[in-house]
């Protein structure tokens, strides 16, 4: 039998020296590696070596390589290249150059012998985010387990994305879902085994054993999963919703989201209403010399000087929302490829916006939305807490109120689930448009962030679990608090791919069921707070992350 410790050393494709075995798995041998540059190791890779048993097996691994080179996203192992081998021991083997990431879940679960409820719900959360959004893709993983779950850094990440359907195999029995048997498989049998996963990191105990793989499969057609006790909210719930037998009425890795941030899983019924607030207490002005104020205030808004950055500041009338005034500019929208944690569709452009607008200083707070609407759907209470739990077509509402509240021309026009917007052109209240969205987050910066995540954002690592009141972290050079962390904030553009070439106040896809939201949360880990990072939903979903800024035009 080949000892696959006797390959350490080798150098594969002239570039990749295998430095240690890792392990071995169904598809073959994985290995941490030094890529070498002028005989020199630069830095460090995962190879994992995938032995074909068959040309149609073969074919299979390339074609789904092909899938997997056009995926992209922080909760997976990064996939580089693929190579394959012709000669010597390895000749027929396809070599796939991954990311290098830390233990697997399944050897921390070995370790440790189960996890902290605490340290689950990262894993949850990790896990559930990519696979939302894997499942947008219409792509679906088939072998969720905790061997192909990965540490890295502050996070967990899933990999041997695709393989299993390479193989021709169904995945690992004990993760399988029952209709895997008879049927062919969809995103419901991930969130199968996300339950599997993560009842048995609680407690151990696994929905089906047998003593055979054939008894396995008999249980999963005769008799329901085990469902361990006293699971601890949210789990409970989740475990059973990701267990059900039948996969139409399982539930998605969105609703698992939901539950885990504490939003409610169907639209929440209005809240008694709340009395409209006193004006809002205004942060302290610093006036400065440049630029100027404006001379002319706009409509439905009073002018409060220039915030300590210099930008103009306005408030809506009868002590609505804050608003800074942007100036007109280029910027270069998207990331570098050298930036951690960057996924595909944040191809980097340049853009320019013709006009200036005005830009909530804020999201839009509890207190501001039941002043206009009446109602605060919010899971976490607080006067000064960022609004959540609002769907895009919640927001869109909420600009029309305010823009006939203060007598400005609604910039929507609404007909059920259609939502026209008349333009840039329009001054009544809205929401950003992506590329204004990012331009003002970055307000001149071109890193992942304009500050130190800490000092500038709530998060995972931070926020204890919730939203906390705005404008407690340091806002960014132009003056706008809490646009990273807090809450993910809608913008009208569906989602799509960047069009190529230089964009003039681009206004994203004329089509598409997806709306964007910007900015990370709460609840999200570090990768998701950056200035390029581009999310969405459909825009019914309302979770208790997400919440939106107010926008308005500058004539």
């Amino acid at each position: 039998m080949f000892n696959p410790q006797r390959l350490v050393g080798e150098v594969l494709d002239g570039k990749y020296r295998l430095a240690a075995f890792l392990g071995e798995g169904s598809f073959g041998w994985v290995y941490s590696a030094d890529w070498l540059v002028e005989g020199r190791a630069r830095s460090q890779c995962a190879i994992k070596i995938v032995r074909p048993k068959s040309p149609d097996q073969r074919e299979g691994v390339w074609r789904e390589l092909d899938v997997l080179s056009q995926l992209s996203h922080p909760g997976l192992v990064q996939f580089r290249t693929a190579f394959a081998v012709s000669e010597g021991d390895l000749a027929g083997a396809i070599c796939l150059v991954m990311e290098l990431c830390g233990e697997t879940l399944e050897a921390r679960l070995q370790a440790d012998h189960g996890m902290e409820a605490g340290e689950v719900r990262g894993v949850a959360r990790d896990l559930a985010e990519v696979l939302a959004w894997l499942h947008g893709q219409n792509v679906v993983h088939r072998d969720l387990k905790p061997a192909n779950v990965f540490r890295a850094r502050d996070s967990w990440k899933l990999g041997d994305l695709g393989l299993v359907s390479a193989s021709g195999l169904k995945g690992s029995p004990l993760y399988l879902a029952p209709e895997v048997m008879d049927t062919e498989v969809g995103p419901a049998l991930d969130v199968w085994a996300l339950g599997v996963l993560l009842q048995e990191s609680l407690t151990g105990v696994l929905a089906y054993e047998a003593p055979s793989e054939a008894a396995l499969y008999g249980a999963l057609l005769t008799r329901e999963p085990t469902i361990a006790p006293n699971l601890p909210p949210p789990f409970d719930a989740i475990v059973r919703g990701c267990l059900l037998k039948d996969p139409q009425a399982r539930w998605t890795a969105v609703q698992v989201l939901e539950a885990l941030s504490g939003a409610t899983r169907q639209p929440a019924p209005p809240s008694p209403p709340v009395p409209s607030p006193a004006p809002l207490p205004v942060p302290p002005l610093v006036q400065v010399d440049s630029p100027s104020p404006s001379p002319t205030v706009p409509r439905g808004l009073v002018a409060l000087g220039c915030n300590a950055q210099g930008r103009e500041r306005f408030q809506v009338e009868g002590g609505g929302p804050v608003l800074v005034s942007l100036p007109a500019g280029r910027f270069v929208m998207g990331s570098p490829a050298s930036e951690d944690g960057r996924y595909r569709g944040e191809t980097r452009h340049e853009v320019i916006l013709n006009r200036g607008f005005l830009l909530g200083e804020a999201p839009v707070t509890q207190a501001e939305y039941a002043a206009v609407v009446g109602t605060n759907p919010s899971h976490f209470q607080g006067r000064d807490c960022p609004v959540e739990q609002v769907t895009w077509f919640d927001a869109v509402s909420f600009c029309n109120a305010l823009s006939r509240r203060v007598g400005l021309e609604e910039a929507y026009v609404v007909h059920k689930e259609s939502v026209i917007w008349k333009g840039l052109s329009c001054p009544g209240f809205r929401l950003p448009t992506e590329a204004e969205w990012e331009y003002a987050c970055r307000a001149g910066t071109t890193g992942a962030r304009y500050g130190d995540l800490d000092a500038v954002a709530w998060y995972a690592e931070n926020s204890g679990d919730s939203t906390h009141p705005v404008r407690q972290k340091q806002p960014n050079p132009w003056g706008l608090h809490d646009i990273l962390g807090n809450v993910w904030e809608w913008c009208w553009d569906r989602h799509g791919d960047y069009p190529p070439g230089v964009l003039a106040d681009p206004l994203g896809p004329d089509s598409g069921s997806l709306r964007v939201f910007r900015g990370g949360s709460w609840f999200n880990v570090a990768q998701f707070a950056r200035a390029a990072y581009r999310n969405y939903y459909v825009p019914e979903s309302r979770l208790a992350t997400q919440g939106f800024r107010l926008a308005r035009s500058l004539p």
